[in-house]
């Protein structure tokens, strides 16, 4: 793992992204899950009821999955340094600090940056999500470089 300085964080090509509000990501998340709930109510009438329980189920899953999203949720991720080898500080809301290393296979693209990675230990850990409004545009544009080319 890479030794963290903060007077060496430049030189080393560590990337620094300070993480604002995750703007309106939540509006799709919820869209996606309602459009799922209507297309298995209107699916089969005799599955109607079941299928309303399981999509309400489903948004409640997804709610809870979706908590590090908010900035108010202890989970939420309030900053991240991203190195060129690939090495990765998190940093969430409650001061918690972790080390880990960025996974194969990230989802890139101009409005949605989707980071797995897993911890120090090896356990997976839950994916950051940022949309195009959570950072500052060059500092995502930098973390997406960074994404794009094998680590």
């Amino acid at each position: 793992m890479t030794s963290w300085h903060a007077d060496s964080l430049e030189s080393a090509g560590v990337v620094r992204v300070i993480l604002g509000p995750a703007g309106f990501l939540w509006v799709p998340w919820s869209l996606g899950n309602l459009t799922g709930l209507w297309t298995l109510c209107h699916c089969n009438a005799r599955l109607g009821v079941l299928a309303c329980l399981g999509g309400c189920v489903q948004g409640l899953i997804a709610g809870w999955e979706a908590r590090s999203l908010a900035k108010w949720s202890q989970r939420a991720v309030d900053r991240l340094d991203l190195s060129s080898r690939g090495d990765l500080l998190v940093y969430r809301r409650s001061g918690e600090r972790q080390l880990g290393r960025v996974r194969v296979g990230c989802r890139v693209s101009p409005f949605l940056i989707i980071l797995y990675w897993h911890e120090e230990t090896g356990r997976y850990a839950e994916p950051v999500v940022l949309d195009g409004q959570s950072a500052a545009p060059e500092k995502l544009r930098k973390l997406r470089v960074l994404l794009r080319h094998p680590l």
